[in-house]
């Protein structure tokens, strides 16, 4: 059987999480019958929807990961059956990953739909990966490169996959964010 890209990237994410001491179990996700292609569920109670990738775009060596509409609405019908969903950024050449809770995805994607003034077919997230420094997730004002919109999600770069299994999983909601 042919191994596909998205097999060794997720893999990454995937090994981290079984490797993992409160790791007990993983399982294909499925929502109305349907089993995922993209997420997985982690002790039971946890859904995770990894993306990748692979380099970081110039001129500004930001990671671009895309969600499309189905992406999005695929998210959404997770969220509402698991309360402890996560996201993980997958950035290859950098080898990290950033772990992106259900509510920072929301958070992103709403401040596009008021700046834009509707829904886009696609949201872009960006990660940037400081020499040294915590990764920073974040969107631009539409049109505009370059021009970060609201404040950038710092996160820190030993924080997958810990904060998977920490007891109060909305923990995460109080992390610092980075003023513009």
């Amino acid at each position: 059987m042919r191994i596909e890209d998205k097999q060794f990237n997720h893999g990454a994410a995937l090994m981290q999480i079984a490797e993992h001491e409160s790791f007990t179990a993983i399982n294909p996700l499925v929502i109305d019958g349907e089993k995922s292609h993209t997420a997985f569920v982690i002790n039971h109670d946890i859904a995770i929807y990894p993306k990748y990738a692979t380099k970081p775009k110039r001129p500004f060596d930001e990671y671009l990961f895309n969600f499309s509409s189905d992406n999005v609405a695929e998210l959404e019908a997770i969220g509402d059956k698991y309360a402890r969903t996560c996201i993980p950024l997958i950035c290859v050449k950098d080898h990290h990953i950033c772990g992106l809770t259900l509510d920072d995805f929301h958070d992103l994607r709403n401040r596009r739909i008021k700046a834009a003034g509707y829904e886009e077919d696609v949201v872009s997230i960006l990660v940037t990966i400081p020499d040294g420094g915590a990764c920073r997730v974040y969107v631009n004002k539409p049109g505009v490169k370059k021009t970060i919109l609201g404040k950038e999600i710092l996160i820190p770069r030993n924080a997958f996959p810990n904060f998977l299994f920490e007891a109060s999983f909305s923990a995460r909601r109080k992390r610092k964010t980075a003023k513009v």
